[in-house]
C-alpha cells in the first residue's frame, strides 16, 4: 500500500509552498498607511465630538474620512507594489539573459554541438 509519506506523485501534486516575502519598503508603507488610518479616525471623531455633532454625524464623518483615506492607501500601496513586481522582473531578466549569454559563450568556446532543448 502506498501512503502519502512515500508517494512520489503526491509529493509532485502537492508542493510545499514557500512563504513570500513582503518587500521592506512595501511593509513600511503598509505600516504608514494603518498608523495614518488609525490618526485620522481618531482625529475625525474627536473634532467632530468637540463640535457637538450628533452621533449619527460623527458615525458618518469618520466612516467617510476612514474610507477616503483607505482608498488613497490601497492606489498608493497598488502602485508601488506594481512598481516593486516590475522592478524585480526586469532585475530576472536580466540575469536570466546574462546566465543564457554565458551559456551561449561556453558553448562557443567548447566547441561542442549546442543541446537540444
Amino acid at each position: 500500500m502506498i501512503t502519502p509519506e512515500r508517494s512520489n506523485v503526491s509529493q509532485l501534486a502537492f508542493p510545499r509552498s514557500i512563504p513570500a516575502e513582503i518587500h521592506p519598503l512595501q511593509d513600511i508603507s503598509l505600516n504608514i498607511v494603518r498608523l495614518f488610518l488609525a490618526i485620522t479616525g481618531v482625529g475625525v471623531a474627536l473634532v467632530s465630538i468637540l463640535t457637538r455633532a450628533t452621533l449619527l454625524d460623527i458615525v458618518l464623518r469618520t466612516a467617510g474620512a476612514l474610507i477616503l483615506v483607505g482608498l488613497l492607501g490601497w492606489a498608493l500601496n497598488f502602485i508601488l507594489g506594481k512598481f516593486l513586481v516590475d522592478a524585480t522582473f526586469r532585475e530576472m531578466s536580466e540575469i536570466s539573459e546574462q546566465e543564457e549569454n554565458k551559456r551561449q559563450e561556453l558553448v562557443t568556446q567548447s566547441g561542442l554541438p549546442e543541446p537540444m532543448k
